[in-house]
């Protein structure tokens, strides 16, 4: 299925709950999830989940201050979001991808001048925790070896 010939709203977007005046997620973001999709070519899963973090964001940050704007937000509310999802129970791992969405999202906002500054620049990704590794016991080691077949 070519995104191209898509109405891409209908396959990506969920705009339910958004707010209407000119700062927010659906005009901003609405161009971007478009230049993903056309000029990265981005697939229909990838948008939707761009689309669902960063409507979680909007809600996050609209819930802090109404006054807030895709414009006014700085760090402190990004390490407020993160630490409230990573509360709630989110992996470590997909707070980093949706980081990553806003991450895209502030770029590409910074390249056509419509933020003065960008607030991911001083965000860091949570830790992610490396499993420790795990070791065989001598008895496990020695049944191991027990059932390897040596040629003579």
């Amino acid at each position: 299925m070519n995104v191209h010939t898509l109405s891409l709203t209908s396959h990506y977007r969920q705009p339910q709950g958004l707010h209407t005046h000119p700062d927010t997620m659906e005009n901003y973001v609405e161009r971007f999830l478009d230049y993903l999709a056309a000029e990265k070519g981005y697939s229909v899963l990838t948008l939707k989940s761009y689309a669902t973090d960063l409507r979680a964001f909007e809600e996050y940050f609209r819930s802090c201050d109404e006054e807030l704007t895709w414009s006014t937000i700085d760090g402190d509310v990004v390490r407020g979001w993160i630490v409230k999802r990573l509360d709630g129970g989110t992996s470590a791992r997909s707070v980093q991808r949706a980081l990553s969405s806003l991450r895209s999202l502030y770029k590409y906002l910074a390249k056509l001048e419509l933020v003065k500054k960008n607030p991911m620049t001083l965000v860091e990704n949570p830790k992610v925790s490396s499993p420790l590794p795990t070791f065989l016991k001598e008895t496990e080691m020695d049944r191991l070896l027990d059932d390897v077949r040596y040629e003579d």
